[in-house]
């Protein structure tokens, strides 16, 4: 065995990294982390994305039912945040079976975070379209003139990992 350096000879050593779920990355100074329910998580979302919208003279997207169901049938499933669900060959699988809505186009954008908090709040949400309009090709899906209504749907794994979806649809003849 080679000799040990003097420095290290009878020494131990000991590491210990401290995690945790971290806190949402937008969160600003003066706001508390409040969860959000998956309704009120499209509402923010839509209020957020319109608010660029108007300022680029068009016209807002209109929440859908639909669209939020195929946003939430893209996130990770179960507690570790593995899909579970096989991927679909077309967006268009994923609308629920009594959709009545005839979609001329569907688009989806998404993005994750790790160490950002445990729950699903506004400051996520924030983070999440404000990383998605700096994108060309996403801040574009979002700020589209053909897009007339949008989906949203978040996953929070309690540990910090998270996952937001937006998809917006086409329905104007």
């Amino acid at each position: 065995m080679p000799p040990q350096p003097e420095l290290h000879r009878g020494r131990q050593f000991a590491v210990q990294t401290f995690s945790g779920p971290g806190v949402p990355l937008a969160l600003q100074a003066d706001e508390e982390a409040a969860e959000l329910s998956p309704p009120e998580q499209v509402e923010v979302a839509v209020r957020i994305i319109n608010r660029e919208r108007r300022r680029e003279g068009l016209v807002p997207v209109k929440a859908s039912g639909a669209l939020n169901r195929v946003a939430q049938r893209l996130l990770p499933k179960g507690e570790s945040g593995e899909r579970i669900v096989k991927q679909p060959d077309s967006l268009y699988d994923l609308l629920p079976a009594d959709s009545e809505t005839r979609w001329k186009k569907i688009e989806v954008v998404a993005g994750g975070c790790g160490g950002c908090g445990a729950k699903p709040t506004a400051a996520d949400i924030r983070y999440f379209v404000d990383q998605w309009l700096q994108d060309p090709q996403n801040g574009g899906t979002l700020l589209s003139s053909e897009a007339t209504q949008i989906g949203f749907a978040m996953f929070a794994n309690g540990e910090g990992r998270k996952i937001g979806i937006a998809v917006t649809g086409d329905t104007s003849e």
